[in-house]
């Protein structure tokens, strides 16, 4: 009766032991799926945290009647040396490179000057595109200086004309903004390290949606069985992390719900916007907003991104808890491609220290 009992008791212990990982990444969305995916397929057994109930961070894909819209990150930025644009080639994805057309009207209805507007929509995207002229503090006084430069050329007889002059500038700001992501186009220096990729800038995803790149990744695209080395946890949020610097012992992740992860490595992927939650800041507390910018402060700390992207190290120099996420790619921070080559990065940093 005693042995009875006392193997009742070691079964049931076991069944409520905290199963120990080789990696845990914190947040599943470009970054964290692509690090998660490589180490699970790399033969490493990986637990993903993730705190809202589905996948993708801040790309979201919808339904919408017969097809799919994105409430999240919506364009493949480039095409050259793109991991997102690859992994759908390379599965033979259909992908859809699109071009836009506008209306411009002014608020009475009126388009009387509508080539002059068109002209100079076209002048700004270029020279945002483009390297911009460090002499000036911001790219909103770049850009102001080459779109009055432009009209005093070509439109003289709109030079003086205080109402188009300043309709114009706040739709151009307006459009830079929502671009970059800022709120005025004069928080954006003229030094930024951004290196866009080449090829079409805006190709979509068309009628399978950005979910797809996620699927393709996890082995889940058209019903896949998964990664088998890969355990995901949703709607689990991490509110500790505690790493021994003496090099004893694993990291532990503490769960907000009472449950605490073990793992050699963490990666966290996080946003920037969480990292520096100090108010409420925008309504979703696991993404704190949109992607991020080089702001005007940015020249000072030249080396930032790179800064917020290294790991922790214990005392034998080994990596225990390590950061990506596109706010830590120096060159194409604020993309999906960006914060998948971050997620890469940190995964290739597990698998060959």
């Amino acid at each position: 009766m005693f042995l009875r009992l006392a193997v009742l008791l070691l079964v049931s212990y076991c069944a409520c032991a905290a199963q120990s990982y080789d990696v845990i990444v914190v947040g599943l969305g470009s970054s964290g799926v692509t690090a998660s995916s490589i180490l699970a397929k790399a033969g490493r057994k990986v637990l993903g945290l993730e705190a809202m109930d589905r996948i993708g961070g801040r790309v979201k894909t919808v339904s919408f009647g017969d097809g799919v819209i994105e409430e999240g990150a919506e364009w493949i930025a480039g095409t050259e040396n793109s991991r997102v644009y690859d992994l759908a080639i390379e599965n033979n994805i259909t992908v859809l490179p699109q071009d836009f057309d506008s209306l411009i009207f002014r608020s009475d209805g009126n388009q009387t000057y509508n080539k002059a507007y068109y002209d100079l929509l076209n002048l700004v995207m270029e020279k945002s595109m483009g390297a911009s002229d460090p002499s000036f503090k911001s790219e909103g006084d770049y850009l102001t200086a080459e779109i009055l430069s432009f009209i005093k050329k070509n439109y003289p007889h709109l030079e003086n004309d205080k109402v188009f002059i300043d309709q114009v500038l706040d739709l151009m700001n307006f459009l830079i903004s929502v671009y970059v992501a800022s709120n005025d186009w004069h928080d954006i220096t003229t030094q930024s390290s951004d290196e866009g990729l080449g090829g079409h800038q805006y190709t979509s995803w068309h009628v399978h949606g950005y979910k797809t790149f996620f699927e393709l990744m996890l082995n889940t695209y058209k019903n896949g069985p998964g990664l088998p080395n890969l355990d995901i946890k949703l709607s689990t949020e991490v509110s500790q992390i505690v790493w021994p610097k003496d090099g004893s012992g694993d990291v532990k992740v503490k769960c907000a719900d009472g449950s605490t992860h073990t793992a050699k490595h963490v990666i966290v992927t996080v946003s920037l916007g969480v990292l520096k939650e100090r108010s409420k800041w925008y309504s979703n507390p696991y993404t704190r907003g949109s992607y991020t910018f080089d702001n005007l402060d940015t020249p000072k700390y030249p080396k930032a991104r790179e800064t917020l992207g290294s790991p922790l190290l214990d005392a034998n120099g080994v990596p225990r808890v390590l950061f990506a996420g596109e706010a830590t790619n120096p060159a194409q921070f604020g993309t999906v491609h960006g914060a998948s080559e971050s997620g890469h990065r940190e995964a290739m940093r597990i698998l060959n220290k």
